[in-house]
């Protein structure tokens, strides 16, 4: 899929302060995902979210805050990167049901696979903001906000 056809809209709340507060993001219009932000500030955040499919985007993403996970239903699989120079260098992780794991803002990823045989739930606990959200590309890191409106290269 070529950048010009990855379309992003992200429906959301304030980027530091939300309490109960809805977020989705579709790509080409269809749900990614529907999260509720449970309580988020710029120290830490509490979100529980539902992921509907893979990642659609060419590039991987990495996060604005680091954060800990623990898949409350279903699995998913992702590519894990951790040299934004060089795409090459990835691996892979598998996370199930009742699992915990991190996402450090150092490392990027792509979800490739959420499991069919029951809805994908996640519980994230964030700490601080220390980051940018910013898809990982051959041609450098590309923020968020320019990333899917159809005007990157």
């Amino acid at each position: 899929m070529s950048d010009k056809e990855v379309i992003i809209d992200r429906k959301t709340t304030n980027w530091n302060w939300a309490l109960l507060q809805p977020h989705s993001v579709k790509i080409n219009g269809e749900y990614m995902l529907k999260r509720l932000k449970i309580i988020q500030t710029p120290w830490f955040a509490v979100h529980l979210t539902k992921i509907y499919k893979p990642d659609s985007e060419r590039y991987p993403h990495s996060h604005y805050r680091s954060a800990i996970s623990f898949i409350i239903s279903g699995g998913y699989s992702e590519v894990v990167f951790t040299d934004p120079n060089d795409l090459d260098i990835h691996h892979y992780r598998r996370h199930g049901r009742w699992s915990f794991h991190t996402i450090p803002i150092s490392i990027a990823h792509n979800i490739v696979r959420v499991n069919k045989d029951e809805p994908l739930w996640t519980l994230l606990f964030a700490g601080p903001v220390t980051g940018d959200f910013v898809f990982w590309t051959p041609d450098g890191k590309i923020p968020y906000s320019d990333y899917g409106t159809g005007d990157n290269k």
